[in-house]
Formats: structure tokens, sequence, C-alpha cells
């Protein structure tokens, strides 16, 4: 039998159908299967990390000098710096008072020197600190002691200027902890004592303080 023209035609359109529709079939396949799994999960809350900071550290002698002192010599009495203290005159001993001005978060405040000049000079200074408040001036008015920071009790090279801490990480005993802004007081005083040597005679010394925070 043959077949006539317009069914040839019906069959070729049946044909190119097929084939395009086996693939949206084939698709929807995929389509099901993948959406047919199980599944759950559970997720933790959102993990936060904020870095502490230091934002600033003052003193009020910032750029200034705090001692200049000149023909400096042995006291006729003093040997230790003991509250009161009274050497013979600011040619043997003084004592100054520094508010330091703390603003970050919580930290770490140690304070330590740079020294420089001679070293038998350094060796026979006495040098005594300690931190506390209320002090009005930098004559320590009205001032109250609240904590060694360093002193003329210890032995060897302890209380003496050459024995200073010379860096944060060895300063751990001057250390004083804040929770967040804040300010305190350091008495700082210095004595040729009574009996000094004439190693020290007509020599030079210098040492910069330096205050330090860090956070915890």
């Amino acid at each position: 039998m043959t077949e006539s023209a317009d069914g040839r035609r019906r069959r070729r359109r049946v044909t190119g159908v097929a084939v395009p529709l086996s693939i949206l079939l084939g698709s929807l396949l995929v389509w099901q299967s993948s959406q047919a799994a199980y599944s759950a999960t559970t997720n933790s809350a959102v993990n936060t990390w904020n870095s502490g900071s230091v934002t600033n550290i003052t003193n009020t002698m910032t750029g200034g000098v705090n001692w200049t002192v000149s023909n400096i010599r042995p006291d006729s009495t003093d040997t230790t710096i003991a509250y009161p203290f009274a050497p013979d005159n600011v040619y043997t001993g003084e004592t100054r008072c520094v508010e330091v001005v703390y603003t970050g978060g919580a930290a770490k405040i140690r304070m330590y020197a740079t020294l420089g000049g001679n070293a038998a000079l350094q060796g026979a200074l006495i040098v005594k600190v300690d931190r506390g408040t209320g002090a009005t001036n930098s004559a320590c008015a009205s001032y109250t002691t609240a904590a060694d920071v360093y002193n003329t009790l210890g032995t060897a090279a302890g209380g003496v200027l050459s024995g200073f801490p010379a860096t944060f990480n060895s300063s751990s005993g001057t250390e004083w902890t804040v929770t967040g802004n804040d300010s305190a007081w350091y008495r700082i005083s210095w004595l040729m004592p009574a009996g000094t040597g004439n190693a020290s005679s007509g020599q030079s010394a210098t040492a910069t303080f330096t205050w330090e925070a860090q956070v915890n």
C-alpha cells in the first residue's frame, strides 16, 4: 500500500515532536528525584570577634622635662627614700607626681625606663616609684599612695636607677590593671644617697620613663 503525501507529512511532524518531549520528560524525572531526598540542618548562633582596643595613653608631663638638675651631690644623711621624704635640697633628691590618663578597653599598663649616660651614676642614684590617687599637682599635694611600683628596699640592683625595668615584658611588677578609661598618679622620687663614692662624680645620666598599655 502506497503511503499518501499527507500521511508522510503527519509522520514527520509526530517524529519531530517526539525527541523534545523525551528530553523534557527526562529533565522532569531528574528534578523530581533531586527533590525527593529528605534532609535536615542545624546552625549555630552568629559568631562574632571584636578586637580589644588601646585608644590613647597620656601623661601630664608629655613633651616636657621632669628634671634637669646640675651639680647633684650626695645627701648629708639620707641613704633611702622614705616618706615624708626630706632630702637636703633639690641637688640631693626630689619628688614629683605625674598623672597617667588611659582611654580604651581592659588593659594592663606597665612602666619602664630608657636609660642613657654614665653607668656609675645610674648605679648610684636611688629611685622610688609608687602609684596612687588624689594628687592635685606635680608637687604631689593631697596624694595618697596605693601600690609600690619600684622601691628602694630591694636587693642588688633593685632601687637604683640602673635596675629600673627596661621593657614592657621586664616590668610586670609595675603593672596597673584597668577595665576601661581610667587615670592614676605616679609619685617618682630620686636621691643621691649619703656615702656615694667618687666614681659617679662629674658624670651625667638620663632616664625617659614610659607607660605602655597592652590589651589583656
